[in-house]
């Protein structure tokens, strides 16, 4: 029998087996399956293996035009699908305007939804648009009633309804020695070496979504590097060099 999951990450093979089952029934049963939601990086990890597979066809879609986790329809033959039976968006609206991707975050995984069934979490002033699957919505529209002590309304929107999200990002130069991934992250973050080096061994980090845990490893130029509790930032450039030719890298540190 054919091993699909000889490339595939330890950590990533319970969520990618979950995928083979799906093509397999898929090819026995000629049924169309869905996925849950992935990040970019396991989205790479799942095409090489779909695309092994000669007798499906899939589409990557979250219900949106844009967005970064995705989920995939499995089908026995190519046709168009109707996204509504697959993704639901929901509007949450505060009145306070104060709460953040993290608040809604949590207040979801609170209700018992696990982070797989959740997709992009666009956040406005004053309300959030979640991406579901749509098993789990109608959970959260009936249950869902405070986001951080603070009352909510939830309702079901259409997914032109949702504004694409203009991110915000706060810019510094730092100066390095190295592209060494600990290194890179003690400067951004203002963290000693020692507390940048156990952020890396403690599986905190991700370089372009995937898990980092070697701390000498060298980081790209585009690189967007995520950290447990600190946020995300990307090495966006590289402005020049010092007089003694250590690097001078351009952060962009995302905004909440």
């Amino acid at each position: 029998m054919i091993d699909y999951l000889t490339h595939v990450e330890e950590d990533k093979k319970p969520k990618m087996r979950i995928l083979l089952d799906k093509v397999f029934s898929v090819e026995k049963r000629r049924v169309t399956e869905s996925t849950d939601f992935y990040d970019p990086y396991e989205q790479e990890i799942a095409e090489s293996i779909l695309n092994r597979f000669t007798d499906i066809s899939y589409l990557k879609s979250n219900g949106l035009t844009f967005g970064e986790r995705m989920s995939y329809i499995i089908l026995p033959y190519e046709r168009e699908v109707d996204l509504e039976d697959f993704f639901v968006v929901l509007k949450i609206e505060s009145k306070t305007g104060n709460l953040k991707h993290p608040d809604y975050m949590g207040a979801i995984l609170n209700q018992g939804i696990v982070r797989e069934k959740i997709g992009d979490i666009i956040v406005n002033k004053s309300d959030a648009y979640v991406v579901l699957k749509k098993g789990v919505s109608d959970f959260l529209e009936c249950n869902l009633e405070k986001v951080r002590r603070e009352k909510v309304s939830v309702s079901r929107v259409d997914f032109d309804e949702v504004p694409k999200p203009e991110k915000s990002y706060t810019e510094k130069i730092i100066t390095v020695s190295s592209m060494r991934v600990d290194i890179i992250l003690s400067h951004a973050l203002g963290l000693s070496r020692s507390k940048s080096e156990n952020l890396v061994k403690s599986n905190s980090v991700k370089v372009n979504f995937k898990e980092c845990i070697d701390k000498g490893k060298d980081v790209e130029v585009g690189s967007m590097i995520s950290c447990r509790g600190f946020g995300r930032f990307e090495v966006a450039e590289e402005v020049g060099k010092s007089a003694k030719g250590k690097h001078r890298l351009l952060i962009k540190k995302l905004v909440d």
